[in-house]
């Protein structure tokens, strides 16, 4: 794809588009406003001409600067000067044209106006369900200790799992107090029996400690005291039908922090993306980078994550991605804000490396519970979804 032209003659643009759409020369276009106030040109549009395929650029050229010499060359007369194609593009370059010129700010109202139905709703769940929780947990923290529960209904309704082992101490907490899985031998007979059941059956909390032992193995170390894997049952809710919860633990979050800044990123990222692919197409994006995250991260470390950081990775190298095949599309994410995310993703991998080398060879267990796997595996599949044809900008809905 080749930029050939740039006018702020309306009529000229149209005409010269009217010529290259009777020449069958494939072509899009883009619309900018300058938004420089100390320009005397604030506010007024410049047109971009965008020749789709290389090949044809040349010929567009040609015919560009015949046009240009003489805009009133009877071969140019003979084209209407009023596009009535069929043609997306055509079509949308004559609604534009048509429009009066507004300002940025006014293009940035209507655009978050009319187009963030989907990541307004998500804000506004993901919101709700926090304080749901915190309701729960204040009103858990009012009550008697051994009647404090481990998780919320919320919680534990779309945690990625919420295996038998997790119900079982759940119990024991309910019944016998926090301290009671710390003091096993203080628990009387059925409390005994509901421990022993804990034990019976182990949750998956991922491979990581795996990874551990075989490393500590190698090095003559005594290795962890994992169960076996063939003991271990994964996706366990999931396969007893629970499908929804290979996504819902994105709309969870463990504090106001986490939830405001996770919140602010879906604002700033998603109102673009839905402003030009839909409420629908932003939604199968999200569904995808949301499942793909959830199930790396719970591979590596067990049902025991919440946030929408993965989607958010997904969002911003889709936006990446697009910026990179389709600059037409105008995504307003500069290089700076693009590396400061992967910086921020590649300082928590590094983290996670060295909290795995201390636990190696020095033995030493550093709590570091950031789902980076998610991160990026988000941003792995959201690069990739930002190459796909479906979630390309349709110029006219």
């Amino acid at each position: 794809m080749r930029l050939v032209w740039t006018s702020d003659n309306a009529d000229q643009f149209r005409a010269f588009c009217n010529y290259l759409q009777a020449k069958s020369i494939t072509f899009t276009t883009e619309e900018q406003v300058v938004s420089d106030w100390s320009s005397e040109q604030y506010g007024t549009r410049k047109y971009l001409l965008w020749i789709t395929e290389e090949d044809q650029a040349e010929v567009a050229l040609h015919w560009l600067d015949k046009y240009l010499a003489n805009p009133n060359a009877a071969e140019f007369a003979t084209i209407t000067p009023t596009i009535r194609s069929t043609s997306s593009v055509t079509q949308y370059l004559e609604q534009r044209l048509r429009r009066p010129i507004v300002t940025d700010d006014e293009e940035v109202r209507k655009e978050f106006s009319g187009h963030i139905r989907l990541t307004a709703f998500i804000i506004l769940l993901c919101s709700l369900i926090f304080l749901s929780e915190f309701y729960a947990e204040r009103r858990a923290k009012s009550t008697p200790k051994q009647e404090q529960i481990v998780l919320s209904p919320i919680h534990k309704a779309l945690l990625f799992d919420y295996p038998l082992s997790f119900d079982l101490a759940n119990k024991i907490v309910l019944l016998y107090g926090a301290d009671a899985l710390t003091h096993p031998q203080d628990l009387p007979e059925p409390g005994r029996y509901l421990y022993s059941e804990l034990l019976k059956h182990p949750a998956f909390m991922g491979y990581y400690p795996y990874f551990v032992t075989f490393f500590e193995k190698e090095l003559d170390k005594v290795p962890s005291q994992n169960p076996p894997l063939k003991e271990l049952t994964l996706f366990e809710k999931i396969r007893s039908g629970e499908v929804w919860r290979l996504i819902s633990p994105v709309v969870l979050h463990a504090d106001i922090l986490h939830l405001f800044f996770n919140m602010i990123w879906v604002l700033l990222l998603g109102t673009q993306i839905e402003a030009r692919i839909g409420s629908f197409r932003l939604l199968i994006l999200m569904l995808i980078s949301g499942v793909f995250s959830n199930i790396g991260q719970y591979l590596m470390s067990g049902p025991n994550f919440v946030g929408f950081s993965g989607i958010i990775c997904a969002m911003a190298t889709y936006i990446r991605a697009r910026q990179q095949i389709a600059p037409w599309e105008a995504y307003q994410m500069s290089n700076s804000t693009f590396q400061f995310i992967m910086f921020f993703i590649g300082i928590l991998a590094l983290l996670s490396l060295v909290t795995f080398f201390l636990r190696v060879f020095q033995e030493i267990s550093l709590p570091f519970a950031i789902a980076n796997t998610a991160h990026l595996v988000g941003a792995i599949t959201g690069y990739y979804l930002g190459k796909m044809r479906f979630f390309s900008w349709q110029l006219h809905r």
